[in-house]
């Protein structure tokens, strides 16, 4: 990431971009940043006559914290479990919808405090970094004693930068692989077991591919395509890498990468298997087998339920070992709050103190950030969905405890312009427009140039701000007996 000097100058790339998005007038305030460092472990004074300090929260339930049933169940529980029992500070849930993130944006950039704690993910996480917006943690973390450990060493490798952690981690999702039992059966084939490797997946797909009643059947639907976000865990399991550790020289262009996708390739070309989808997919039986993270636990028991014969298997070794997706999903303290020291006893409170993550886990049903917490929330969806309670769900806190769920690496400039060429690329290879070696070539190239080159700052805090928040599955609030 940029050095402190860096990041100055470019805040006036932030500032211009922020208007030209529509989003107010950022004003100069951002450069009050350029301190933040220094500010580690100060607070504001109280702005309200009764001496109240008013912190502003904006959770992202997987894009949906935006609605109204999210945003009072946050305040409701946070009202309960903190503001209660915290004299003198009040947290309030942003009830905002997405169609107005803009404008808390431009409030955030203009130095007014608005959004003290947030949650986001994905490349926005590289474009608030270079813009200073995120506050440094480690003073904090270390004045407290707080053990990183709590959390997976692979999701906060990602929320550290320059050897300072940066945000920490909101949930987990690793990928594992739903499959249905009923068509393995009825083909006469024999379930994987869970050390199953990449040469026998690719058997068993290609033995479930076919035409049923004049439609195709998949063996499996892959979490590969459209997302760029995959790229990291698939060339982990090949022993490649999107990137040299400087973040400015891509690495697709080596021998693990152009495997990979010539792997990949090979079986979409003989049409064993399709792109990403939804759990549908399974339930239809356009496809036997179908790599989806935690978030699809909830629609897996509506529309999978207990009419067919299912269950869950983690990943089948790849070439360099085990390796999965994780999302990136983070808290941060805007560094631009007024109430840097409220803000980080609450971030504290809402990513290492057990309570709020297992309300997160209960309205959700999503994985756990606290790896203390995975036994726990085994047990609670059980319990909350019946039609899970014989699955095999500890693959998930599996991949987690050992240490091989990758949230995406991301380059050191401009993320969305070289996830763009990755959707580009990995989609020329996906419909054989380009081979492998040639496809990754090409885009190892372009990636490197558009890094070296530094990368478009103005373009990327537009487009940050005009997606955030982040999008994702759907809250789900379990009624008994689903």
């Amino acid at each position: 990431m940029p050095m402190d000097g860096q990041k100055v100058a470019r805040r006036s790339f932030f500032r211009t971009a922020a208007l030209a998005a529509g989003i107010g007038a950022a004003g100069a305030a951002l450069t009050g940043c350029a301190g933040r460092a220094a500010k580690v472990g100060t607070s504001a004074r109280p702005t309200l006559a009764t001496g109240e300090i008013v912190l502003h929260f904006a959770p992202n339930w997987q894009g949906a914290s935006w609605n109204s049933t999210a945003s009072s169940l946050n305040q409701d529980f946070i009202d309960q479990n903190y503001n209660a029992r915290t004299p003198g500070v009040r947290v309030q849930v942003a009830g905002h919808v997405q169609a107005q993130a803009d404008a808390q944006i431009a409030a955030s950039l203009s130095g007014s405090g608005y959004m003290d704690v947030f949650q986001d993910c994905c490349d926005d996480l590289v474009t608030w970094e270079n813009a200073g917006l995120l506050l440094p943690l480690d003073s904090y973390l270390q004045r407290d004693n707080v053990n990183v450990g709590i959390w997976p060493p692979r999701h906060l490798e990602v929320l550290t930068f320059d050897g300072s952690i940066h945000a920490l981690p909101a949930y987990d999702g690793p990928v594992t692989v739903f499959y249905r039992q009923d068509i393995l059966d009825s083909l006469g084939l024999e379930y994987p077991g869970p050390d199953w490797t990449y040469d026998q997946a690719a058997q068993i797909w290609s033995a479930c591919a076919g035409t049923v009643n004049g439609q195709r059947r998949y063996g499996a639907s892959l979490f590969f395509t459209p997302s760029y976000s995959q790229a990291s865990w698939w060339m982990h399991g090949w022993g490649a890498a999107e990137m040299d550790p400087t973040g400015t020289v891509s690495g697709m262009d080596s021998a693990g990468a152009v495997a990979c996708m010539s792997w990949v390739q090979n079986l979409a070309r003989n049409q064993v298997v399709m792109p990403r989808g939804g759990m549908s997919l399974l339930q239809t039986g356009q496809c036997v087998f179908k790599q989806s993270g935690g978030w699809e636990l909830l629609p897996a028991a509506q529309l999978l339920g207990s009419t067919v014969k299912w269950d869950v298997l983690p990943n089948p070794a790849w070439p360099a070992g085990p390796s999965t997706y994780n999302n990136i999903d983070f808290y941060a303290i805007n560094a631009v709050s007024k109430h840097h020291e409220a803000a980080w006893q609450f971030l504290r409170w809402v990513c290492a103190d057990p309570a709020y993550p297992r309300f997160q886990i209960k309205t959700t049903l999503v994985g756990p950030s606290l790896l203390s917490l995975w036994s726990e929330w085994e047990a609670n969806v059980k319990s909350a969905a019946p039609p899970l309670a014989n699955k095999q769900l500890h693959w998930l806190g599996d991949a987690e405890s050992g240490g091989y769920a990758w949230p995406t690496i991301f380059f050191k400039y401009n993320a969305t312009q070289a996830d763009n060429l990755i959707d580009t690329w990995w989609g020329k290879v996906w419909a054989l427009q380009a081979t492998p070696p040639l496809a990754m070539q090409q885009l190892s190239q372009l990636i490197t140039a558009l890094e070296q080159a530094g990368g478009d700052m103005q373009a990327a805090a537009a487009a940050a701000a005009g997606r955030f928040p982040s999008q994702g599955p759907p809250i789900a609030k379990v009624t008994p007996g689903l």
